[in-house]
C-alpha cells in the first residue's frame, strides 16, 4: 500500500492562460488590506478584474506579487471612456 503511494509521481499542474481583450476590460479593483488581512490573509494582495464576455460581465479574482506592478499595468491598459 505505501509503495504505491510513494511510487506515484507528482504531476505538474497545468498552467492556466486567461486571455481578456483590452477593450473588454470593464474595471480593475484592489480592495485595501487592513491590519488583520496583512497578518492573517494571503501572502499576496488580491484584486478583481471584470470584463465583458459575450453578452454578460465576468469577474475573476486573482492574487499577484506587489512588486510586479500587475494591477497598475492592468489599469493603464484599460480603455478610457470617450
Amino acid at each position: 500500500m505505501f509503495r504505491r503511494l510513494l511510487a506515484r509521481k507528482s504531476t505538474k499542474p497545468r498552467e492556466v492562460e486567461i486571455v481578456v481583450p483590452r477593450a473588454d476590460i470593464v474595471c480593475v479593483n484592489q480592495p485595501r488590506r487592513g491590519l488583520w488581512d496583512r497578518l492573517f490573509g494571503p501572502a499576496f494582495p488580491r484584486f478583481t478584474v471584470a470584463w465583458r464576455s459575450g453578452g454578460s460581465e465576468t469577474v475573476g479574482a486573482f492574487a499577484a506579487d506587489p512588486s510586479s506592478d500587475l494591477v497598475r499595468r492592468l489599469r493603464e491598459l484599460r480603455p478610457r471612456p470617450s
